[in-house]
């Protein structure tokens, strides 16, 4: 039987000298937020606020209000304003795409801020109509 003869790739490893490099500082990228102040349609006692990334697609926030009020149709979101040329139609749109859009163009914040109050703050305003009735909700003799 024949000797088998060493692989020079491991002699090579073993005498190549190991450096360790110092740990490279990556900067934090700071990903933009925005306090959403969604305003009900002629309801004001059911205004809240929400902070989210600007990345936020708009079927999440419709998403958001669907468990907000239950079950819901004809949604109708607008931005700045309640009005046609404003409203928010499609939903694989970011927040940042229809912000881009509005007048003066607004810029997002640190997460930390928004969530303080004093962040960059975006009126939405939204309708609806309820899904369905309930006859115990139209009787008023209840």
């Amino acid at each position: 039987m024949a000797k088998k003869k060493p692989k020079k790739k491991a002699a090579a490893e073993e005498s190549a000298p190991i450096t360790m490099n110092a740990p490279v500082m990556i900067a934090e990228e700071v990903e933009p937020w925005v306090t959403l102040s969604l305003h009900l349609q002629n309801w004001s006692y059911m205004d809240h606020t929400v902070a989210v990334r600007t990345s936020t697609r708009l079927f999440s926030i419709t998403k958001d209000l669907a468990v907000r009020h239950g079950r819901i149709t004809d949604l109708k979101i607008c931005l700045g304003a309640f009005l046609e040329e404003r409203e928010m139609t499609d939903e694989t749109k970011t927040l940042q795409e229809y912000i881009d859009l509005m007048e003066p163009r607004l810029q997002g914040c640190a997460r930390s801020l928004c969530e303080k109050g004093n962040g960059t703050v975006v009126n939405i305003y939204y309708d609806f109509k309820p899904e369905g009735s309930e006859p115990i909700l139209l009787d008023w003799n209840v």
